[in-house]
């Protein structure tokens, strides 16, 4: 639990947010950088942060009714993309398990974890389709991991 300075006491954390910062398309990947926040439930101020980044793959095969142009190769050429916009959600769980895999039964050692989600709309450059990938979890990080800032 953080400190906060402006009641003088301990105090709690609001919900996670994250926040894409960079997001990146290359052949059928895409890369984002993402930063999470827990901000301070007495205050509003930033009470600790994580930086992080995922990669994912994604399928799209282009419709067969598409026009082509005469010069497009299917075998040969590679299509590109375009990334419109990525939506990023963040969840967290309680690990329930050790590293063994024996259940961890007292909630004083389970061990809490955040995941960053992740879909994107891409625009396929060859047959002009617009359409949603999901990118599955891109990253899991312990809460333990957050840096705390002072505020």
């Amino acid at each position: 639990m953080p400190y906060c300075s402006s009641v003088s006491k301990l105090a709690g954390y609001e919900d996670a947010e994250v926040e894409e910062t960079s997001s990146d398309i290359n052949g059928n990947s895409v890369s984002i950088e993402f930063h999470i926040n827990r901000n301070c439930v007495e205050c509003g101020y930033e009470a600790s942060t994580y930086d992080g980044s995922g990669d994912a793959d994604f399928d799209h095969t282009c419709p067969v009714d598409h026009e082509c142009d005469d010069d497009f190769d299917h075998d040969v050429d590679e299509v590109g993309f375009t990334l419109n916009s990525v939506d990023l959600e963040v969840g967290d769980q309680m690990r329930t398990t050790d590293r063994h895999g024996k259940p961890i039964k007292s909630y004083r050692y389970q061990r809490r974890e955040y995941h960053v989600i992740g879909c994107a709309s891409i625009d396929c450059d060859h047959c002009g389709e617009t359409f949603d990938a999901d990118l599955g979890t891109l990253d899991t990080v312990a809460a333990s991991s957050f840096e705390s800032e002072s505020h």
